[in-house]
Parts: structure tokens; sequence; C-alpha cells
């Protein structure tokens, strides 16, 4: 004798679910009991406060670089190697990826203290190198420094980003379009904070030694801007302590089960109702030998396939982080030191407007990514970054196309970081575990490392000045072509 497996089955389990759900969303008022929605927003906005010192950090030293490099004894072209600090540490990225992979595997409140105490650290890390710059007269020394700066921001960077996806899950786009959108507003707000301290003791104690005709010394400004920057960090540690998304991650994890549990696939089997009053209705899995096969076949292609996307992707991020990351921070020392197309202050001014209108560019595509894809967003800012970079190449010498294209440049990069994040996600069909990222955004990290390294470099090698803007346009031409390989070759199928 045969039945059919009663459909209230499956109505039973999402009523379980239901129950959960409303288990895991307790009626207290505090930050620490909140409903669902407004427990991802409390805890997404105190990610955000890392990422916020992370731009910061890596903004200023734009504008205090000169400086730095006169408090070591040492040229603007050799100050350069500080950068190559960030190379010596990457793997802490990795480091903190399979950490974070592991404890995902564990209970939601070993995940939420895992990823608490690696930001808390780096938070630490962030705010002591920052205090120590100022007072710091050696490259050697300086640079071991902003290592220790460098292992603070991958800490920092990689669980926010992790944690982000834990709690949001598919719908992270926003999230993460304001997750970076912050990193922006701390590169805009460190050239600012860098031209209100000199302006404050402009008016307090005059103009400083004059050291080459319009260059003057920025010592007491320098350390005056870094001490205030660790003063920030340590208050921002402070309040990342209150992190705080073990339920939310409980929720995620039951939902997931009981996906997985409706999906299984069921076969009806033979009852004997001789033994047993009531119908005995026996579960057992469909099994078939040439499905397995079949699925072996799938599983190894798709394993190829997240190799290869992986591998494209971190290269593509790695070069467009390069041109970024180098355009933002050596901009000030191209337009001022190096072509002297402007004074200290507009060169300041410019620089702020470059990440100005970078987070302007990354807080739209807040709501825009709700209307258009990560695809359709990505090419949009190809286009533009290609273009305006290659109007820089052709114009370099006039202040104003310099103004002009490096705002337009600056709004093109601005969603491509986020985009190329979830872009595996979103458009391949991968899911990126917390190793998968690591390697990714260790790749981001190594362009971080690479642009200012090589642009500096290239520059004392080749002993001219506008390899600024020639890097910059390889790069963005360079990342372009990769990011076309990946929409055109591995567009999400059905079975991905």
């Amino acid at each position: 004798m045969k039945t059919n497996v009663e459909s209230d089955e499956h109505n039973t389990i999402e009523t379980k679910v239901d129950t959960i759900e409303e288990s895991l969303l307790p009626e207290s008022k505090s930050i620490w009991k909140v409903p669902l929605f407004k427990a991802k927003s409390l805890n997404t906005i105190l990610l955000c406060l890392p990422v916020f010192i992370n731009g910061f950090c890596s903004s200023m030293y734009g504008p205090t670089l000169p400086q730095l490099a006169r408090n070591c004894g040492v040229s603007s072209d050799d100050i350069g190697w500080i950068f190559a600090a960030r190379a010596s540490v990457l793997f802490t990225a990795l480091i903190v990826g399979y950490v974070l992979d592991h404890y995902k595997k564990k209970e939601a409140r070993l995940c939420e203290l895992c990823s608490k105490t690696i930001i808390t650290i780096g938070l630490i890390f962030m705010s002591f190198s920052t205090f120590m710059i100022p007072w710091i007269s050696s490259l050697v020394l300086i640079t071991l420094n902003n290592a220790v700066l460098a292992i603070g921001q991958n800490m920092t960077g990689l669980a926010g980003n992790v944690s982000l996806v834990w709690i949001w899950k598919d719908r992270v786009d926003p999230a993460m379009q304001l997750y970076y959108a912050c990193y922006g507003l701390g590169s805009i707000l460190a050239p600012l904070a860098y031209s209100a301290v000199d302006s404050v003791l402009f008016a307090m104690y005059g103009q400083t030694k004059e050291i080459e005709p319009g260059i003057f010394d920025k010592k007491l400004t320098v350390t005056v801007t870094f001490i205030g920057l660790g003063i920030l960090g340590t208050i921002t540690t402070i309040l990342c302590l209150f992190i705080r998304f073990r339920n939310i991650i409980e929720y995620n994890l039951t939902q997931e089960a009981a996906v997985e549990l409706k999906d299984i696939p069921l076969d009806v089997v033979d009852v004997d109702p001789i033994e047993d009053n009531s119908e005995q209705v026996v579960v057992v899995p469909e099994q078939s030998s040439d499905l397995e096969k079949i699925k072996v076949d799938q599983n190894k292609k798709e394993r190829i396939r997240n190799v290869l996307i992986t591998i494209i992707t971190g290269l593509a991020l790695m070069i467009y982080v390069a041109a970024e990351y180098g355009f933002g921070s050596l901009l000030y020392l191209y337009v001022v030191d190096k072509k002297r197309l402007t004074d200290e202050k507009s060169g300041a001014i410019m620089n702020s407007a470059f990440w100005f209108f970078f987070t302007v560019g990354r807080v739209i595509a807040i709501p825009t990514s709700l209307f258009l894809s990560g695809a359709q967003m990505l090419i949009i800012a190809m286009i533009g970054g290609f273009l305006s970079s290659t109007a820089l190449v052709f114009l370099k010498n006039s202040i104003v196309c310099v103004w002009i294209f490096s705002i337009l440049f600056g709004l093109s990069l601005s969603s491509q970081y986020p985009t190329t994040i979830t872009l595996p996600r979103t458009y391949m069909g991968v899911v990126m575990s917390g190793s998968m990222t690591s390697i990714v955004v260790l790749a981001g990290q190594i362009g971080a490392v690479l642009g200012p390294f090589l642009i500096t470099q290239s520059t004392k090698i080749s002993n001219n000045d506008d390899s600024f803007i020639y890097t910059v346009f390889g790069a963005s031409a360079v990342a372009s072509i990769l990011y076309i390989v990946l929409l055109v070759f591995f567009k999400r199928t059905k079975t991905a």
C-alpha cells in the first residue's frame, strides 16, 4: 500500500520558522534587543565606524606626506616606501578570513565575539600607530609603524565586510555600498581636517618657516592632526564594543535550515497498516548512481569556475584599487610638489574634492543598487573611469581640467569596490565564503600597496612627474579589460 506525504508537514515547518523568528525578536527597546531590521541597521552603523577611520587614515597621507619626508630626512619619492610596508602584513587578511570562516560554523555567540574581537584589536593597532607617526624621524621606523597601521586596517576592513554578509545575506548590496561610502567619507574629511588644523594654527602662531618658495614647515600641523586621529580611533574602539548581532545570525541560520528541509525530495514508500493502526510514513531520499555521477561532475566544474572567478575578480580589484588608492593618496603631491600647478591650500581642497565626489558616488550607489544590477553599475563605472583617466593624460597641464576630471574620476571609481565584492554572488551565482572574500579583499589590499609605491618609484626611475597620470590610466584600462572578461564569460547559468 502507498500513501503520499501530506503537505501539512511543510506547513508545520513554516509555522515553526515563524515561531522561531518571533522568539528572536525580543520586545525590549534597548540597543541589545530590538526588532530584526532595527538590529541589522544598528549593527551596520557600528560596523561602518571602523571603515570610516580606515578611510581617514588612508587619505591623511596625501597632505602630510611631504612633511613626513622632511621629518625623516628623505625625499618625497623615498617616503613612498612606507606604502610597501603594507605588503609585509597582507597575510593577515587571509588569517582573518580563515578565522571568520572557522567560527561561522560554530554558534552565533562565537561568530559575534570573533568579529568584535578582531575589529577591536584592529582599531587599537590603528589608534596606536597614528599616535606615533608625528614623533618618528626614521624612514625604517615609520615604515614599520605603517605596517602596524596596515594590520589594523586589514583586520577591521575584512571583519566588517564579512560581518555585513552574515547580517544581510543576499540583501547585502545597499549595506555594502553604505559601508564603503563611509570609507570615502573618512577620505574626504582627512585633507579637510588637515587644512582646518593648519588654518587654526596659522591664526594662533602665524606662518611657519619657509623651506622652499611657497613650501612651509608643517611639523606642528602634522603632529596635532595625527594625535586627533588617534583620539578619534580610541573613541571608535569604545563604540564598537556595542556590536551585537548573534540573534540575527541565529535567525538567518534558522531560515537556511528551513529552506534545506523544504528542498529535500521525498519518495512515496510502502506502509504496513497491520502493525500499527495509524499510518506510518517513511521518508526516503531519492537515490540514483547516474544522478550522483552527474552531480560530482557538476561540482567539479563549479569548483573550477569558482576558482577562476575568484582569481579574475581579485586581479580586477587589485588593479582598480591601485588606481584609486594611488590617485587619492598622491594627487596632492602631484599638483603641489611635483607639477606646482597650485598652492598647498588649493591642493588640499582638490584632494578633498576627489574624495568628496568619490563618497557622493557611493552614497548615490546605495539607492541606485535597488534599481540597477551590479553588472549595469559596473559598466557605467568602467566607461566613466576610462574616459576621465584618458582626459587626464591629454589635459594634465591644465589645473582646471585636472580639477574637473579628477572629480569625474572619483565619481566613476566610487561604486566599483563594493560592486566587485558582491558581483560573484549577484551576477555569477557564486556564494562567497569568508576565505574567498578574504582572497579578493587581499588582492585589493595588494593594489593599495602597489598603487602609491609603483607611482612614486616610476616617477623616481623615469624622472618624469607625469608617470603619476600614465600609471593611473594604465591601471584603469587593464582593470576594465578584466571586468569585461568577468561580465562576458562568467555570467550566471541555470546550474550556477
